[in-house]
């Protein structure tokens, strides 16, 4: 079941959008929050959406619990939970997107956690930030189950660009994670 993440950080920078394919997952953030996608290990990547200052506090304190573990997906996504959760005056204000290829089987994931870390594993596709319930329409009306790396990539980069202002959306960075490589790609609003 697709989801559009809390809307904590739909007045801060910009937007992400992930979604699963065959054997492959794509996630995509348009410029104004390309500096808020992580890859964590070699098939994992965490994007955030929200103010730098809790972005940069969440990252230092994930990096400090998990310095000397190995990451798995499960791994990363419970210590991320359970840093959002942890009695603070003031909770942090972001939402986050994990996702990547499960190690051994390859199994294609996405995870959300909203500000409380509550994860949400889904299926489909999520869209967190500020054009969120926007791109929330566009993937619903794009995306397909199974969708080959390529079509992936496509479709993906169609949704993130779609009903962008080009004054403010110049482009979008895209990851496609694959079982025998990851395609980095940068994708430009075609000027009529």
């Amino acid at each position: 079941m697709s989801s559009t993440a809390s809307n904590t950080a739909h007045s801060v920078g910009g937007s992400m959008v992930a979604m699963q394919g065959m054997d492959c997952v794509a996630i995509a953030t348009d410029h104004a929050a390309d500096n808020n996608l992580f890859r964590v290990s070699r098939r994992l990547f965490c994007g955030f959406e929200g103010p730098k200052n809790d972005i940069i506090a969440v990252c230092m304190n994930i990096r400090q619990k998990l310095r000397l573990q190995v990451i798995t997906p499960d791994i990363y996504i419970k210590n991320l939970s359970n840093i959002l959760y942890e009695q603070r005056p003031k909770p942090y204000q972001v939402d986050c997107i994990v996702l990547g290829l499960q190690p051994g089987t390859m199994r294609p994931f996405i995870s959300t956690l909203d500000m409380l870390g509550v994860p949400n594993e889904l299926d489909d596709f999520v869209a967190i930030g500020k054009r969120s319930p926007q791109l929330h329409a566009t993937c619903e009306a794009l995306w397909k189950p199974k969708m080959e790396p390529a079509d992936l990539l496509q479709t993906i980069s169609s949704s993130i660009l779609a009903d962008t202002d080009p004054k403010v959306t110049i482009g979008a960075l895209v990851y496609v994670v694959e079982r025998g490589r990851i395609t980095e790609s940068t994708v430009e609003i075609e000027e009529d």
